[in-house]
């Protein structure tokens, strides 16, 4: 598995007559990557490690896998946007809050983590009142 691991889960699979999540499974138990060669699906910002950002668009533009007419388009929209009010860095992607995407999407964890906060709150809330009302009750003076 190890010296075919490069061709991808499907065509390991297809070798040992195995499922293909059966050798995903097994790879995954013996640290085995089944990454297929020049695929950059599942990193960040879809580059390998060590690589620029630049250098990578370049490379996809050469391969015929970007658009450059679209690019183009997207970098003079990013160039015309409004900056993120939160962080200053970014344009402006999300119409419904005004902000960047990751912004936006920290300010949606912070909203869950105040409800499930909340939640927390409230369960402590009922389980001290059950409490009380467990104790027994004492006579009349």
């Amino acid at each position: 598995m190890r010296a075919n691991a490069r061709l991808g889960a499907a065509a390991v699979a297809d070798l040992l007559g195995r499922s293909a999540a059966s050798v995903r499974s097994a790879a995954q138990r013996q640290r085995i990557s089944l990454r297929r060669r020049g695929y950059r699906g599942g990193l960040i910002l879809g580059q390998p490690a060590g690589c620029s950002l630049r250098g990578a668009l370049r490379e996809d533009v050469y391969g015929g896998r970007v658009d450059v007419d679209l690019l183009n388009e997207r970098l003079r929209i990013d160039a015309e946007a409004d900056l993120c009010p939160a962080c200053g860095r970014r344009p402006q992607r999300v119409r419904s809050t005004g902000l960047c995407v990751p912004c936006h999407k920290e300010r949606l964890a912070e909203a869950h983590r105040e409800a499930i906060a909340e939640h927390e709150a409230q369960k402590r809330l009922w389980m001290e009142r059950q409490r009380r009302h467990r104790l027994p009750k004492e006579p009349p003076a």
